[in-house]
């Protein structure tokens, strides 16, 4: 039996719309290739949520995740408003989604400019953390996709923990 179809949701294949971005994953669950860090690009209401969750569950039906819950937050959850407090709340949010899921939506807003630098400390925060929980967290960032590309482009990091494999195009 495909792995996919043993350890897949009921609802794996209601995700309307994004057969692309399906058999991609299923591929990569097929040749044991699960990605840890991933990249959504698409603009609202195409399904990067739903197929977050469902990677979830996935995960954990698979016992890569012992929850495979997802934390789902944004800039907002992120940078606080004072200097040396947005570390320990990025940390705290990264410690939340332990053995789960990390969507950050429109992660593209933590490259901003302005708003006192806080949004690149809080992707450091991440970038520092993500590779020593590879395998206990999942981390997924999410956004429209031009933005996307220039949030991969504002830290070296990124580009390398989330490789052009592991980027999925949500279409319209």
């Amino acid at each position: 039996m495909e792995l996919y179809k043993k350890y897949r949701p009921a609802d794996w294949d209601d995700v309307v719309g994004n057969s692309a971005v399906v058999k991609s994953l299923r591929d990569k669950i097929e040749k044991g290739t699960l990605p840890h860090f991933i990249v959504f690009a698409g603009l609202p209401g195409t399904g990067k949520t739903t197929v977050a969750r469902l990677i979830g569950r996935i995960y954990k039906a698979l016992g890569l995740l012992s929850k495979g819950h997802v934390v789902e937050v944004n800039r907002s959850h992120l940078v606080a408003e004072f200097v040396g407090q947005t570390a320990p709340k990025t940390s705290a949010v990264i410690d939340s989604a332990m053995y789960g899921i990390l969507f950050i939506d429109e992660a593209y807003m933590l490259t901003s400019e302005g708003r006192g630098g806080f949004g690149l400390e809080a992707l450091e925060t991440l970038l520092s953390r993500m590779d020593g929980c590879r395998g206990r967290m999942v981390v997924i960032v999410a956004g429209y996709p031009e933005k996307m590309e220039h949030f991969l482009r504002a830290n070296p990091g990124l580009s390398r923990r989330f490789p052009v494999e592991n980027r999925f195009a949500f279409p319209d």
